[in-house]
């Protein structure tokens, strides 16, 4: 396991054995479940630039005013870039929705046409 991941050692089996249903015995056995221990202190590690191009500058900009601001940051000193960061993801959301609805348009566009030629083939043969 990776120094970030920690196994817990829990699993119920129920036993059921030639006994009365109030006689139903519970045992303990091995399993393995992955539990994610978090190994940054990051407040927030989904800020990458590279995922939000549009809002690169305010990432920056929040991020600073955390680290310059490490008690203030709790009582609101930073409260309005993360306004500022939350509109423009909102904008970002909208941009990237509409380019996947018009990309998602040319594709069924493109299916309907390959449907109509593949009817057109069956129907002359």
């Amino acid at each position: 396991p990776s120094p970030s991941s920690v196994y817990c050692r829990c699993a119920l089996q129920i036993s059921l054995t030639p006994a009365p249903l109030w006689q139903l015995s519970i045992r303990l056995e091995v399993c393995l479940c992955k539990v994610r221990v978090p190994t940054s202190l990051e407040m927030h590690p989904h800020l990458t630039l590279h995922r939000h191009p549009m809002c690169a500058e305010i990432i920056e900009e929040f991020q600073k005013c955390h680290v310059d601001h490490p008690i203030k940051k709790f009582f609101g000193e930073c409260t309005d870039l993360k306004i500022k960061l939350d509109r423009c993801f909102r904008q970002e959301k909208a941009v990237k929705r509409k380019a996947n609805f018009e990309e998602s348009m040319k594709f069924k566009e493109r299916l309907q046409a390959y449907k109509k030629e593949m009817a057109e083939k069956e129907n002359e043969s």
